[in-house]
């Protein structure tokens, strides 16, 4: 049975739910994981003896997240957003299907027992 509620529809939705959400959110992952990284890197500066400025100076990825954006576009084109976007989605996506199916699973068996 394929209709609406079979578990083939529900991971199948919950596969491309999945997927969209993890392509979506890959650059502003891609923009947090640089912050701290930089921002680690600026921590380990300033361990080495540097001073409160040179701490600002080394610091590459600067101000809120679209200007970071923006400074990793123009420094590695797009695909510099999407780095790691295929290990994200083949993550996401079979994650987030079979946590649709469980939970219409759960649900359906909760709704029958009350």
């Amino acid at each position: 049975e394929y209709g609406e509620g079979s578990h083939v529809v529900n991971f199948a939705a919950g596969l491309l739910g999945g997927a969209v959400g993890g392509a979506v959110s890959t650059p502003f992952d891609v923009v947090r994981v640089r912050k701290q990284a930089d921002g680690h890197r600026a921590t380990l500066h300033t361990d080495t003896g540097a001073t409160a400025n040179s701490f600002q100076d080394c610091r590459h990825y600067r101000g809120n997240s679209l200007s970071v954006m923006r400074l990793i576009a123009a420094e590695h084109g797009l695909r510099g957003l999407a780095r790691g976007l295929v290990p994200r989605v083949l993550f996401s996506a079979p994650q987030a299907a079979l946590a649709l199916v469980v939970y219409e699973v759960v649900k359906n068996l909760a709704a029958v027992s009350v």
